[in-house]
């Protein structure tokens, strides 16, 4: 996923703020991961929230706000929270950014509204295309990439469970073993 890491790198630096959301599996904890291994620089710092909202974020403040080393911050897992918590921690994420600090959010929706207002970028992400995979994998020959793809809708988690799965068994499975296998696991 080079070409989507850089993509994000790009406009998180115009932004300053972009919110990953996107279905579950679809990748968007591993994507912030990548893009904070391709800014190293930034000292990029990752909290991670649960989606359930079981967690008061509120005690995540004061320690967002005290880092002077991190020019990024990853706020994975970013709940369905009520109006006045989502906007209070927009606000400390605003002051964060004035401060110098880029902002990474992963979230499976994020209101709208609420992004707008602040001037949050959302970026729904993609599932993997056959010529990403081809790409990625040149032992991927055309047919075999469409029948990955078909087979895991492109969720970059199935697409590297099926991946994983070939390269045990030298590549050499035929359409049936492999349907077989995602339906079993």
């Amino acid at each position: 996923r080079d070409t989507l890491v850089s993509e994000i790198c790009a406009s998180l630096e115009e932004h300053r703020c972009l919110i990953l959301n996107g279905d579950i599996l679809i990748g968007k904890t591993i994507l912030a991961e990548l893009i904070g291994l391709a800014k190293p620089d930034y000292n990029p710092l990752i909290i991670r929230l649960l989606y359930d909202n079981s967690r008061n974020p509120l005690a995540h403040i004061p320690f967002i706000t005290e880092q002077d080393r991190c020019k990024l911050l990853i706020i994975d897992g970013f709940p369905e929270y009520g109006i006045e918590i989502t906007e209070h921690i927009c606000q400390t994420i605003q002051n964060a950014i004035r401060m110098g600090v880029q902002v990474l959010i992963t979230a499976r929706s994020f209101n709208t509204l609420i992004a707008s207002k602040y001037h949050f970028l959302q970026y729904t992400v993609p599932t993997i295309t056959d010529e990403e995979l081809q790409k990625s994998y040149p032992q991927c020959v055309e047919g075999l990439s469409k029948l990955i793809i078909s087979i895991s809708g492109g969720y970059p988690m199935l697409v590297n469970l099926l991946l994983l799965y070939l390269e045990v068994n030298n590549w050499e499975l035929s359409k049936q073993q492999l349907v077989d296998f995602i339906s079993i696991s």
